[in-house]
Protein backbone atom coordinates (compact mmCIF):
# COMPACT_ATOMS: atom_id res chain seq x y z
CA UNK A 1 0.00 0.00 0.00
CA UNK A 2 1.18 3.64 -0.90
CA UNK A 3 2.22 6.11 1.74
CA UNK A 4 -0.11 8.30 -0.33
CA UNK A 5 -3.05 6.23 0.55
CA UNK A 6 -1.72 5.28 4.14
CA UNK A 7 -2.19 9.40 4.44
CA UNK A 8 -5.69 9.40 2.45
CA UNK A 9 -7.23 6.73 5.26
CA UNK A 10 -5.80 8.77 8.04
CA UNK A 11 -7.22 11.61 6.36
CA UNK A 12 -11.26 9.55 5.77
CA UNK A 13 -10.60 8.61 9.51
CA UNK A 14 -11.53 11.77 10.88
CA UNK A 15 -13.00 13.57 8.00
CA UNK A 16 -15.90 13.54 10.36
CA UNK A 17 -14.52 16.08 13.07
CA UNK A 18 -13.37 18.34 9.89
CA UNK A 19 -16.85 18.63 8.37
CA UNK A 20 -18.06 19.85 12.32
CA UNK A 21 -15.54 21.74 13.23
CA UNK A 22 -14.30 24.69 11.37
CA UNK A 23 -10.03 25.36 10.67
CA UNK A 24 -9.84 28.68 10.43
CA UNK A 25 -7.63 30.57 12.00
CA UNK A 26 -8.55 33.94 14.36
CA UNK A 27 -7.14 36.85 14.26
CA UNK A 28 -5.46 38.53 16.87
CA UNK A 29 -7.73 40.16 19.42
CA UNK A 30 -5.96 43.32 19.54
CA UNK A 31 -5.67 43.55 15.94
CA UNK A 32 -7.34 46.49 14.65
CA UNK A 33 -9.91 46.60 10.97
CA UNK A 34 -10.89 50.11 10.62
CA UNK A 35 -11.63 50.38 7.04
CA UNK A 36 -10.33 53.23 5.33
CA UNK A 37 -10.24 54.57 1.95
CA UNK A 38 -6.58 54.93 0.26
CA UNK A 39 -5.25 55.13 -3.64
CA UNK A 40 -2.98 52.35 -3.84
CA UNK A 41 -1.33 49.20 -2.05
CA UNK A 42 1.80 50.45 -1.22
CA UNK A 43 5.12 48.58 -1.76
CA UNK A 44 7.37 47.61 1.17
CA UNK A 45 10.42 49.91 0.35
CA UNK A 46 10.45 53.19 -1.52
CA UNK A 47 10.27 51.21 -5.03
CA UNK A 48 7.32 52.15 -6.20
CA UNK A 49 7.60 51.04 -9.93
CA UNK A 50 7.97 47.30 -8.53
CA UNK A 51 5.99 45.26 -10.64
CA UNK A 52 4.87 42.83 -8.27
CA UNK A 53 2.32 45.72 -6.49
CA UNK A 54 -0.73 46.96 -8.30
CA UNK A 55 -1.88 49.95 -8.51
CA UNK A 56 -5.97 49.95 -6.54
CA UNK A 57 -7.38 52.44 -7.59
CA UNK A 58 -10.00 53.89 -4.20
CA UNK A 59 -9.38 50.68 -2.75
CA UNK A 60 -10.84 50.02 0.46
CA UNK A 61 -8.76 48.67 2.98
CA UNK A 62 -9.71 46.51 5.96
CA UNK A 63 -6.50 46.12 7.13
CA UNK A 64 -3.03 47.34 6.06
CA UNK A 65 0.18 46.55 7.78
CA UNK A 66 4.21 47.12 7.02
CA UNK A 67 6.97 46.05 8.70
CA UNK A 68 10.60 45.33 7.58
CA UNK A 69 9.80 41.83 6.46
CA UNK A 70 6.24 41.92 5.00
CA UNK A 71 3.34 44.17 3.83
CA UNK A 72 -0.14 42.83 4.80
CA UNK A 73 -3.29 44.21 3.33
CA UNK A 74 -6.87 42.80 3.56
CA UNK A 75 -8.87 44.85 1.39
CA UNK A 76 -12.23 44.63 -0.93
CA UNK A 77 -11.99 43.86 -4.22
CA UNK A 78 -14.39 44.58 -6.97
CA UNK A 79 -13.03 44.05 -10.09
CA UNK A 80 -14.39 40.70 -11.59
CA UNK A 81 -11.36 39.92 -13.90
CA UNK A 82 -8.45 39.99 -11.36
CA UNK A 83 -6.33 36.79 -10.28
CA UNK A 84 -8.17 36.58 -7.38
CA UNK A 85 -11.90 35.88 -9.22
CA UNK A 86 -9.76 34.01 -11.77
CA UNK A 87 -8.04 31.57 -9.50
CA UNK A 88 -11.38 31.19 -7.37
CA UNK A 89 -13.50 30.01 -9.92
CA UNK A 90 -10.83 27.95 -11.25
CA UNK A 91 -12.00 24.05 -10.75
CA UNK A 92 -9.96 22.46 -13.22
CA UNK A 93 -7.61 19.32 -11.94
CA UNK A 94 -4.05 19.48 -12.11
CA UNK A 95 -2.00 16.81 -12.08
CA UNK A 96 -1.80 15.99 -8.34
CA UNK A 97 -5.04 16.87 -8.09
CA UNK A 98 -6.21 14.16 -10.73
CA UNK A 99 -3.55 11.47 -8.56
CA UNK A 100 -5.49 12.73 -5.10
CA UNK A 101 -8.98 12.55 -5.98
CA UNK A 102 -7.97 9.06 -7.93
CA UNK A 103 -6.17 7.44 -4.95
CA UNK A 104 -9.19 7.71 -2.54
CA UNK A 105 -11.39 6.79 -5.25
CA UNK A 106 -9.57 3.36 -5.99
CA UNK A 107 -9.23 3.07 -2.22
CA UNK A 108 -12.73 3.35 -1.19
CA UNK A 109 -14.26 1.59 -4.37
CA UNK A 110 -11.62 -1.28 -3.50
CA UNK A 111 -12.97 -1.56 0.03
CA UNK A 112 -16.98 -0.64 -0.88
CA UNK A 113 -17.19 -2.04 -4.24
CA UNK A 114 -20.86 -0.67 -3.94
CA UNK A 115 -19.49 3.05 -3.16
CA UNK A 116 -19.86 5.81 -6.36
CA UNK A 117 -22.75 4.81 -7.58
CA UNK A 118 -24.23 7.28 -10.25
CA UNK A 119 -27.50 8.84 -7.71
CA UNK A 120 -27.40 12.30 -8.50
CA UNK A 121 -29.65 13.46 -11.98
CA UNK A 122 -30.79 16.41 -10.58
CA UNK A 123 -30.31 19.81 -11.86
CA UNK A 124 -27.77 20.88 -8.72
CA UNK A 125 -24.63 22.92 -9.68
CA UNK A 126 -21.57 21.35 -9.22
CA UNK A 127 -18.97 23.49 -8.26
CA UNK A 128 -19.25 25.50 -5.28
CA UNK A 129 -17.60 28.33 -3.78
CA UNK A 130 -18.14 29.85 -0.10
CA UNK A 131 -20.05 32.85 1.00
CA UNK A 132 -19.02 34.77 3.69
CA UNK A 133 -20.60 37.80 5.78
CA UNK A 134 -18.82 41.15 6.51
CA UNK A 135 -21.22 44.28 7.99
CA UNK A 136 -24.44 42.90 7.24
CA UNK A 137 -22.74 42.18 3.36
CA UNK A 138 -21.83 38.37 1.84
CA UNK A 139 -18.24 38.32 0.13
CA UNK A 140 -16.27 35.76 -2.01
CA UNK A 141 -13.07 35.54 -0.31
CA UNK A 142 -9.56 34.94 -1.28
CA UNK A 143 -7.07 33.63 1.29
CA UNK A 144 -3.92 33.79 2.86
CA UNK A 145 -3.21 30.07 2.27
CA UNK A 146 -5.19 28.89 -0.90
CA UNK A 147 -5.65 25.47 1.15
CA UNK A 148 -8.40 27.15 3.07
CA UNK A 149 -10.41 28.27 0.15
CA UNK A 150 -13.10 26.12 0.58
CA UNK A 151 -14.60 24.87 -3.03
CA UNK A 152 -16.52 22.05 -3.00
CA UNK A 153 -17.93 19.88 -5.91
CA UNK A 154 -21.06 17.63 -6.12
CA UNK A 155 -20.87 15.51 -9.06
CA UNK A 156 -23.02 12.64 -9.99
CA UNK A 157 -21.46 10.33 -7.77
CA UNK A 158 -19.37 12.12 -5.22
CA UNK A 159 -19.55 15.09 -2.50
CA UNK A 160 -15.69 16.25 -3.26
CA UNK A 161 -14.15 18.22 0.08
CA UNK A 162 -11.23 20.52 -1.66
CA UNK A 163 -8.63 20.20 1.08
CA UNK A 164 -4.73 21.16 1.15
CA UNK A 165 -3.47 18.04 -0.30
CA UNK A 166 -6.06 17.80 -2.90
CA UNK A 167 -9.46 16.75 -3.99
CA UNK A 168 -11.19 14.47 -1.42
CA UNK A 169 -14.09 12.52 -2.73
CA UNK A 170 -17.10 11.22 -0.70
CA UNK A 171 -19.70 8.31 -2.13
CA UNK A 172 -23.00 10.21 -2.18
CA UNK A 173 -25.89 7.41 -1.07
CA UNK A 174 -29.12 9.17 -2.25
CA UNK A 175 -29.83 12.46 -3.64
CA UNK A 176 -33.46 13.80 -3.99
CA UNK A 177 -35.07 16.96 -4.82
CA UNK A 178 -37.57 17.76 -1.75
CA UNK A 179 -38.58 20.95 -2.88
CA UNK A 180 -38.44 23.82 -4.96
CA UNK A 181 -35.48 25.32 -3.14
CA UNK A 182 -34.42 21.80 -1.19
CA UNK A 183 -32.41 19.16 -1.71
CA UNK A 184 -31.26 16.21 0.22
CA UNK A 185 -27.66 14.39 -0.08
CA UNK A 186 -27.01 11.68 1.91
CA UNK A 187 -23.36 11.20 2.15
CA UNK A 188 -21.19 8.17 3.08
CA UNK A 189 -17.98 8.96 5.20
CA UNK A 190 -15.45 6.58 6.07
CA UNK A 191 -15.18 6.10 9.72
CA UNK A 192 -13.14 3.20 11.30
CA UNK A 193 -13.55 0.17 8.39
CA UNK A 194 -17.16 1.20 7.97
CA UNK A 195 -19.30 3.66 6.02
CA UNK A 196 -21.13 5.93 8.20
CA UNK A 197 -24.27 7.97 6.90
CA UNK A 198 -24.30 11.63 7.36
CA UNK A 199 -26.91 14.21 5.82
CA UNK A 200 -26.28 17.13 3.41
CA UNK A 201 -29.09 19.33 2.97
CA UNK A 202 -29.30 22.56 0.87
CA UNK A 203 -31.46 25.09 1.15
CA UNK A 204 -31.26 27.42 -1.87
CA UNK A 205 -32.46 31.10 -0.43
CA UNK A 206 -31.36 33.42 -3.41
CA UNK A 207 -33.05 32.25 -6.69
CA UNK A 208 -31.04 34.80 -8.55
CA UNK A 209 -27.51 33.65 -7.57
CA UNK A 210 -28.41 30.16 -6.17
CA UNK A 211 -26.89 31.35 -2.77
CA UNK A 212 -27.16 28.50 -0.75
CA UNK A 213 -27.10 27.17 2.70
CA UNK A 214 -25.47 23.82 3.30
CA UNK A 215 -26.74 22.24 6.33
CA UNK A 216 -24.25 19.00 7.49
CA UNK A 217 -26.01 16.37 9.82
CA UNK A 218 -24.55 13.43 11.51
CA UNK A 219 -26.20 10.25 13.50
CA UNK A 220 -25.06 11.96 16.67
CA UNK A 221 -27.59 15.06 16.01
CA UNK A 222 -24.35 16.89 15.68
CA UNK A 223 -25.29 20.00 12.77
CA UNK A 224 -22.47 22.52 10.78
CA UNK A 225 -23.78 25.03 8.50
CA UNK A 226 -22.13 26.77 5.30
CA UNK A 227 -22.47 29.31 2.63
CA UNK A 228 -22.08 28.63 -1.26
CA UNK A 229 -22.64 29.89 -4.13
CA UNK A 230 -22.23 28.34 -7.34
CA UNK A 231 -18.93 29.32 -9.12
CA UNK A 232 -20.96 30.77 -12.20
CA UNK A 233 -22.37 33.43 -9.40
CA UNK A 234 -19.03 35.00 -8.26
CA UNK A 235 -19.41 37.89 -10.58
CA UNK A 236 -22.28 38.77 -8.17
CA UNK A 237 -20.24 38.93 -4.87
CA UNK A 238 -17.50 41.49 -3.90
CA UNK A 239 -14.34 39.81 -2.73
CA UNK A 240 -12.36 39.97 0.56
CA UNK A 241 -8.70 39.39 -0.31
CA UNK A 242 -5.84 38.53 2.28
CA UNK A 243 -3.33 39.60 0.80
CA UNK A 244 0.56 39.03 1.74
CA UNK A 245 3.89 38.88 -0.66
CA UNK A 246 6.13 36.64 1.04
CA UNK A 247 4.63 34.99 3.93
CA UNK A 248 1.44 32.94 4.96
CA UNK A 249 -1.10 35.31 7.75
CA UNK A 250 -3.77 34.68 9.78
CA UNK A 251 -6.64 34.23 7.73
CA UNK A 252 -9.66 37.17 8.59
CA UNK A 253 -12.43 36.63 11.01
CA UNK A 254 -15.75 37.14 9.24
CA UNK A 255 -19.07 38.01 11.03
CA UNK A 256 -21.43 34.54 12.48
CA UNK A 257 -24.31 34.14 10.15
CA UNK A 258 -27.88 33.41 11.44
CA UNK A 259 -28.12 30.18 9.00
CA UNK A 260 -31.72 28.96 10.55
CA UNK A 261 -33.13 32.82 10.31
CA UNK A 262 -32.41 32.65 6.28
CA UNK A 263 -33.52 29.29 5.81
CA UNK A 264 -36.37 30.26 7.55
CA UNK A 265 -37.00 32.87 5.50
CA UNK A 266 -36.27 31.43 2.06
CA UNK A 267 -39.50 29.30 2.87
Amino acid sequence: MSLAVIKKMKLYSVILLLIFFSCTNRQEKNQSFETKRQVEILPLTDTTNNSSYRKLNDTIFIHREVSKDFYHAIYIDTNRHSKYYDWLTNFEFNKYDVQSYQESYEYLKEKFPKTYMKVNSTELPEDWIPVYLYKDNYYLYAPSDWGNAGKRIINDSAFVYWYMDGPLPIPLTSVKKEAQNKYILEISNLSKDSLEKQELTIFQIDPKTQLSVFKFSNKTGKTQYRLYIPKESASSFDMIVNYCENQKQLEFEFEEIDFKKLIKNSR
